[in-house]
Parts: C-alpha cells; sequence; structure tokens
C-alpha cells in the first residue's frame, strides 16, 4: 500500500509544482479520482482550471479523457453520442445511441463551462455522474467514469439544476490572483512543462480506490461522532446537505487520509468537509469555522482570526492624507503579525499541522507582508 501511496502523493507534488499557489486544489482533485467524486471548479477565465484537470488526465497513462466544452446550442448527441442512424433507416424502432467515444465510455470526463450547456443536455447525464450508468434505449449501461470534473466562472443557482449540482460533490473556489511576488515572478517566466513524469494505470487507480474504500467503510467511533457532531453543529448554523452527499462523504475524507499517508479516517481529517457543504461562495469560511470547530478547534480558531484581519484590512483607508492613517495602519500591522504569530505556534502542535492550516497561514502571512509594505510606502522606508 505503501508504495501506491507514495505515488498518488507524488501525483500531488507534480501538480503543486507546476501550477502556482494551486496546492489545496492539486489534493483535491487528486483526490477527486481515489473517491471517485465529481468536482465542479469556480473561478475567472484564465486560472489554470482546464490546464491542471487536463494535466492530471494525462498522468493516467490507460485512461480514455473526454474532454468537451459546453455551449448553450449543444446537443446531447454532442456529449453522450450521435443516433444510431442506421438502424432507424432500416425501420428498427432502436432508438439508441452510438458510445464509442463519449461521455459513456470515458474513464475521467471534462465538461468545460458546463454552466453554459443547455438544460437538456445536463439532464441527460445525471445517471452517469451519479449511478454511473446510461440507458441507451433499452440497453443499461454501466459506464466506467471514475470522476467527472467541470469549470466555470459561475454556479448554476436555478433551483432546477439543484439535482445537476448536488451531483458534484465538492465546490472549489479558484483564487483569481497570483498573491506572493515570488511566484508572480515565476508566472513570468511562463513556466513549461510537458507529459507528467508521474503515470498511473487505471488498475493502480482501482487499487487504490479499493484502500480509499475500506478506509471509508471501516473507521472507529471517535470518526463517527465527529461526523455525527459536524451535521448537526452544520444544521444548527444554517447549512445543510443532502443524503447522497453525507453518504459519499466518508469514502471523500478518506481520500483525503490517504493522501496524507494515513491509513485510517480521523476526525481532524473532517477539515476537508467544507468544499462539500458550502453553496455559495460566500458560506465556505463560515462552514469552515463550523467544522473546524468538531474537527481541529486550532482550525477554527485559525479562521476566526483570519477572518478579523481581513476585515481590518479592507477598512484601511485608500488615502494616505486620512488623518491618523499611520496609526490605523500600524494597529492592523500589530494584529497581521499576532496572528502570523498564533498560527506559527498552533502548528506547532502535530494534530493541528493540517495543509488546510498551512493554507490559512499563507494566507496570513501574505495579508502581513501586505500591510507592512503599506506602512514602509507611506514611511519612506523598507524594511532589510
Amino acid at each position: 500500500m505503501k508504495k501506491l501511496q507514495d505515488k498518488f502523493q507524488n501525483a500531488v507534488a507534480e501538480l503543486q509544482n507546476n501550477f502556482i499557489e494551486r496546492d489545496e486544489l492539486s489534493i483535491i482533485l487528486v483526490a477527486g479520482t481515489l473517491a471517485r467524486f465529481n468536482t465542479f471548479l469556480l473561478g475567472s477565465a484564465g486560472v489554470a482550471k482546464s490546464q491542471m484537470i487536463r494535466y492530471l488526465g494525462s498522468m493516467f497513462s490507460d485512461a480514455y479523457v473526454f474532454d468537451r466544452p459546453c455551449h448553450p446550442t449543444q446537443s446531447i448527441s454532442d456529449v453522450v453520442g450521435p443516433l444510431k442512424l442506421s438502424e432507424l433507416q432500416k425501420g428498427n424502432d432502436v432508438y439508441e445511441r452510438k458510445l464509442t467515444r463519449y461521455l459513456a465510455q470515458a474513464d475521467i470526463a471534462f465538461l468545460d463551462e458546463v454552466g453554459r450547456s443547455a438544460g437538456p443536455v445536463r439532464d441527460a447525464i445525471l445517471s452517469i455522474m451519479n449511478e454511473r450508468i446510461y440507458w441507451n434505449g433499452d440497453t443499461l449501461v454501466d459506464t466506467p467514469l471514475q470522476c467527472l470534473f467541470s469549470g466555470s466562472n459561475h454556479l448554476l443557482m436555478d433551483g432546477r439544476d439543484d439535482a445537476f449540482m448536488d451531483r458534484f460533490l465538492y465546490r472549489y473556489l479558484v483564487a483569481d490572483q497570483i498573491k506572493e511576488e515570488h511566484n508572480f515572478k515565476r508566472l513570468l517566466r511562463k513556466p513549461k512543462f510537458g507529459k507528467p513524469s508521474v503515470q498511473i494505470s487505471l488498475s493502480e487507480l482501482k487499487e487504490a480506490q479499493g484502500c480509499v474504500s475500506s478506509m471509508g467503510e471501516n473507521y472507529g467511533e471517535a470518526t463517527e461522532a465527529a461526523l455525527v457532531a459536524a451535521r448537526d453543529a452544520l444544521l444548527d448554523h444554517g447549512f445543510s446537505a443532502s443524503p447522497r452527499t453525507w453518504a459519499n462523504i466518508p469514502t471523500a475524507l478518506a481520500a483525503f487520509a490517504y493522501l496524507e499517508g494515513d491509513v485510517e479516517l480521523l476526525p481532524r481529517h473532517l477539515e476537508w468537509l467544507a468544499d462539500a457543504i458550502w453553496k455559495k461562495p460566500e458560506e465556505r469560511n463560515s462552514v469552515l469555522f463550523v467544522v473546524g470547530n468538531v474537527s481541529n478547534p486550532a482550525l477554527a480558531e485559525a479562521v476566526r482570526k483570519l477572518d478579523r484581519l481581513k476585515s481590518e484590512v479592507s477598512r484601511i483607508p485608500e488615502d494616505v492624507s486620512t488623518p491618523n492613517w499611520i496609526g490605523i495602519v500600524s494597529k492592523v500591522n500589530s494584529t497581521a503579525k499576532s496572528v502570523v504569530r498564533d498560527l506559527e505556534t498552533a502548528m506547532l502542535d502535530p494534530n493541528a499541522n493540517t495543509p488546510r492550516m498551512g493554507e490559512l497561514l499563507s494566507e496570513a502571512q501574505r495579508l502581513k507582508k501586505s500591510v507592512t509594505s503599506k506602512c514602509e510606502a507611506a514611511l519612506g522606508v523598507k524594511s532589510v
């Protein structure tokens, strides 16, 4: 198990190395293949959503990857396959589609900008996305789909699309900008990469999926209690998820545990729950806070402190001639230093040193650097 586990961890590392400031997303994409869940990436154009998914797909050496852009005039035939006209021309009452090289035969699928597709297309693929089956005329076809991804710059919020969106277990908000200066400099040099060095066969994927599935079925009482407590706490705060979502969550969380090198699903892995629960982007931090209170109190405290820091940063006046501007910024700078120090201290505890805590610390450090730069610019000095 360890050798195969290392291979999937290497896949995450290669994605993280090639795609700047996409560490968390890299983990989620690989976890999707391990737990067979569908993922919806929300973000502006040009933030590497499509490129990352295609790069991930090319890591699976013998997988058929179905890659199709979506648009309003698209027909069901463009995605599922054209009708077999030969049978109809013979006068046979057969209403079947040619499935070869279309979605129903895909191992991994990417429907780019699926929100732009026509409603009938989305309706036609519901059973492929969830049950992994497709009715081709009178014939029930089992599909080999491992996971389906989509990228879009908007969520489908119409109630008529609830059934479709609920089939995406994970929704992830991709950052619009590269935040760190040294990473932006890397971007300017237009890093190029070819075929991934990590190559995974479908047989290896299915073996790893077996391990993840076992972890997702055989967890301890402490993890079970944490899942129940998380569900109850989320409901108390007005956040709910469908029974279908909750049924799939243990296996999904087991995939994250597997990628962290663990051999069992533990309460702390619930920190990955947030992106399976929120419906609107503005809900994400609140969900993360609620879940953190159950799975990792240090995470919840980090979210609270980071939110406070963001609020203070947002209130810094743009006009440096504002009375007491230096005093205002200095106060925010002190808060930023305190938050960074507290998060660094919290992460000294192995139980709190998790990927999500690392992301929050990085964000706090970026905010601190930004506030410090404002101070230095106003004072005409620069720290060494």
